[in-house]
Formats: C-alpha cells, structure tokens, sequence
C-alpha cells in the first residue's frame, strides 16, 4: 500500500468535528441568566429562540441590539435563529407567515447567524392520512419560496422533522427536501421527534435523510 493511500485511509477515520450549541430560553427567560449556565458548560453558542418572554420572531429592533450587545460581550456566537416559522396550519393564509419569515431573515442577518430553523406546516388532524398527499404541493410551494427568499441573504434553512407537521416521517423529510433540491434547504435532524412518531431515529430514519443532514438536535 502506498504512503498516500495510507493517509488518505487514515484521514478518512478521523472524528468529525462538531460545534457545541443549546437552546437557552430552557433553561430561563431571561438572556444573561442563559449565557450563565451554557458558559458553565463551556458551550460558546446559542440556539436563539427566545428570551425575555419574547419569541425571536417577536424580537423588536431594540432587543435585537440588546441580545446582541450581551452576546458580544461575552463572546458568544449565534449557531442559528431557532424560529417557529412554519409551524402553523397549512389552511391558514401563507402571507401571514411569509411576513413572520421577511422579519426572521431580518433577524438572521442582524445576528449573524447562517442558520434558520423552521417547520413544514401542521396537517388537519381531522383529515388524517389524506392531508399529507392533499396538501403536498402547497407545502413544497411555500418551502421553495422560502428557500429562494433567503438565497440574497446567504443563508440556510434547517428543516427540523417535527410531529403532526408535513415533514414528520423521514419519508417525508426527504421528499421536502428532494422535491425543494436547493442548498438554501438542509434538514435539522431530531432523533426524539421521531421517536414521538413511532419511528427509530437512527436504524430507520437515518440512513434516509443522511445526505441532507446540517444540524442535529440532542435531548
């Protein structure tokens, strides 16, 4: 075996490296209180979903710089804006929740961060299975339209697999994200929400959403 061979064998068993982050508004409402604690557990970034009893997405310009002065202070970075962007019914008017998403781009850019979560749109529980195949094209039509608004931002959004959503199978994740098939559109994969669907994260779901995979949430 040649010497270059056997380093790129070698390279190819290196660890991968992963960047530390947490949701603070979990641990209390207030900001400073959550930099405290994620500094005592030397992570150095935050998952922004909310503070002060604020969702980010109800963030005025005033606590955008107030956040904004905290976190710079101490040295912390923004891993992504945790927004609550398409978790909200697929039959309710997409124009309230594409204005919703213009301040979320607004807030991304703001703080610095490459990353935004959001959602693919709660199902009609009362219509069941034959919401998903029902409301397919309305969901991938909001979600490119999305994906296409954050391409002048350079930023990324994170599909987060979520129960009752569209995107609530990892059949179905992938389907979001192949039938979307832009690089604006990436998959935040949560192996305890699958687990509240029925399904095993990591034997069943895993090996169908892997290539699509930025993001992973821990719980």
């Amino acid at each position: 075996m040649s010497d270059s061979l056997e380093e790129l064998l070698a390279s190819s068993r290196k660890p991968a490296e992963f960047i530390l982050s947490g949701f603070g508004d979990e641990i209390a409402t207030d900001l400073e209180a959550q930099l405290d604690v994620l500094e005592e557990e030397d992570i150095r970034f935050l998952e922004l979903r909310g503070a002060w009893g604020k969702n980010i997405a109800d963030f005025d310009n005033d606590d955008l710089k107030r956040a904004e002065r905290a976190l710079s202070a101490r040295g912390f970075g923004v891993s992504a804006i945790g927004s609550p962007i398409g978790k909200s019914m697929i039959t309710a008017p997409f124009e309230v929740e594409l204005k919703r998403f213009e301040r979320i781009l607004e807030i991304a850019d703001w703080m610095g961060s490459s990353y935004i979560r959001l959602f693919s749109f709660f199902m009609p529980k009362e219509e069941g299975e034959a919401a998903y195949p029902k409301y397919r094209s309305e969901v991938m039509r909001r979600l490119e339209t999305m994906a296409t608004m954050s391409q002048p931002y350079g930023l990324i959004l994170l599909h987060e697999n979520e129960k009752d959503i569209y995107g609530d199978t990892a059949e179905r994740c992938a389907d979001v994200l192949d039938t979307v098939g832009s690089a604006n559109l990436r998959m935040t994969f949560d192996p305890a929400n699958f687990v509240q669907c029925g399904i095993k994260p990591f034997t069943e779901a895993y090996p169908l959403v892997e290539r699509h995979i930025t993001y992973v949430h821990i719980k």
